[in-house]
């Protein structure tokens, strides 16, 4: 079949997904979500024993001396896509950690309840054997875990955030349907990290939403969710403290990303930290050919997104382009001491045509 026909052909579920039966979203978390991985990590780390479960990628020559990125995937919880991730920044010459931060051995099996410790305990292990001090790169729930955790641990000092969002709500659970829980996406210290509590009277209706539009859009929209969420006027608490972040943040959006409004979430982030006089530099790029999967590894399962099977090339163009941003902000940005008084963010631009 020829590139054109297949562009426009209507895909099965089964096609879509790379699954079939009746819960889709469910088993793509069970790691179809693989992404090619072809590099060693130099180390391995298991929950039990060292705290968090990862893998350490380290080039021969740092291109970056004194510093490493931590990664965190997505709501996918593909830990072979964090590899992925990580070896693109090995490559560049910086020396990456993928954390299986969930649904991976002796993490939740569940978006749910997940330990800002994992965090912490691949940070310290970085500084304390590496003497490297750490950034994160983290997409979608990944991103929400690197803002959170960056605004609690001061020895962050790089915050790259791919289809964020900034207000904590009821996490996800994946085990039979996908549903909302009643409990909170993130922990710490044994305690739950506050989040604002969706109506349990909407929140039911979540489940069925969300196949309704995979059967009827052929895609996972789930954006009604977040607009629950904001309708919201109070909720200062749930909201994450992004001026806390000892270090420069960016921020990447794709135009078409129907999981969230991430273009719109990333400037409010942008005025959240304009306001609050933010000491480091701080950018927001939008790509428009581009969905949720703002991640310079294309994952397999990128095809459940319409833009993604109908502009593959675009979207793979943005990809580029994304990371040829990310590598210019870590070379540029990443420094140890705050922004020039008065210099504000870096940019808040379309990348693409916007």
């Amino acid at each position: 079949m020829d590139q054109k026909r297949e562009q426009g052909r209507k895909l099965s579920l089964k096609e879509m997904v790379g699954t079939g039966g009746r819960e889709p979203l469910r088993k793509l978390v069970n790691d179809k979500m693989k992404s090619k991985t072809q590099m060693e990590p130099s180390v391995r780390f298991l929950t039990h024993d060292d705290g968090f479960y990862g893998a350490f990628y380290e080039p021969e020559t740092s291109a970056f001396p004194g510093k490493a990125m931590v990664i965190c995937s997505g709501n996918e919880g593909s830990f072979s896509h964090a590899q992925a991730v990580a070896e693109k920044f090995c490559m560049e010459g910086m020396p990456a950690l993928a954390l299986g931060y969930w649904n991976t051995e002796g993490t939740p099996d569940d978006a749910c309840m997940i330990p800002v410790e994992y965090m912490q305990s691949a940070c310290r292990w970085l500084i304390r054997q590496k003497g490297l001090q750490p950034g994160v790169w983290g997409m979608s729930l990944g991103a929400e875990y690197a803002l959170l955790c960056a605004s609690l641990l001061p020895e962050i000092g790089c915050v790259i955030a791919a289809s964020p969002v900034h207000i904590l709500a009821n996490s996800l659970s994946f085990k039979r349907a996908v549903h909302l829980t009643d409990r909170a996406p993130f922990t710490y210290k044994g305690i739950a990290v506050p989040y604002l509590a969706i109506n349990k009277k909407e929140a039911g209706k979540y489940s069925s939403r969300m196949l309704r539009s995979l059967l009827l859009k052929r895609e996972p929209d789930t954006t009604f969710y977040y607009k629950e969420i904001f309708k919201n006027p109070g909720h200062p608490e749930a909201e994450i403290m992004v001026e806390n972040i000892q270090g420069p943040i960016l921020l990447l959006s794709g135009g078409r990303d129907v999981i969230a409004p991430s273009k719109w979430i990333c400037r409010q982030i942008m005025n959240r930290l304009h306001k609050n006089n933010f000491a480091y530099a701080y950018s927001h790029h939008n790509y428009e050919i581009l969905s949720n999967y703002v991640t310079p590894a294309r994952p397999v399962s990128a095809s459940m997104f319409r833009i993604e099977r109908t502009n593959r090339a675009d979207c793979d163009a943005s990809r580029e382009n994304c990371w040829k941003d990310i590598m210019a902000f870590v070379r540029n940005r990443w420094t140890d001491q705050p922004a020039e008084e008065g210099t504000g963010p870096a940019e808040d631009t379309g990348t693409d045509e916007e």
